[in-house]
């Protein structure tokens, strides 16, 4: 019997300190003179999963979701959004192939490393990431039980 296979495309971004809160009305506009970038730049990889890094606020996250991610159609979720103590990692994902599980935070005295978990909703499989806000570590796919 042949096994059905996907593709799963994932990215690792570095936003930068996205959003810039330095300096109030002239940071906002920066953030948002960013956004055609990362939407071209989005729309040209067209991740099935996007992990972000250099994230500052819960607000940021949405923002970058709502104003980036899915400015144009509804496609992705994103996952629990922990705001730590220093620059963040967040997990956006295609709504279409995955369901989301958990977050779960490791803290450390130089910045907090998230395990993300994921569902594959074309099988009963999982896949965890261990990420921090400064770089990404691999994913784990973890199989069902099942026959």
């Amino acid at each position: 019997m042949a096994q059905n296979s996907d593709t799963i495309k994932v990215v690792s971004y570095n936003l930068l300190r996205y959003p810039d809160i330095s300096s109030g009305a002239a940071a906002a506009t920066d953030t948002l003179n960013r956004h055609p970038h990362y939407r071209n730049i989005i729309s040209t990889m067209n991740p099935d999963i996007l992990v972000v890094e250099e994230i500052q606020s819960t607000a940021g996250f949405t923002w970058f979701l709502n104003g980036v991610m899915n400015a144009n159609q509804n496609l992705y979720s994103g996952a629990t959004f922990v705001n730590g103590p220093d620059m963040d990692a967040g997990l956006i994902f295609r709504s279409s192939k995955f369901q989301f599980i958990n977050t779960k935070t490791i803290i450390t005295d130089l910045r907090n490393i998230y395990e993300f978990t994921l569902s594959i909703l074309s099988s009963d499989d999982t896949l965890t990431r261990l990420c921090s806000a400064s770089e990404s570590f691999r994913w784990f796919r973890q199989k069902s039980n099942s026959a």
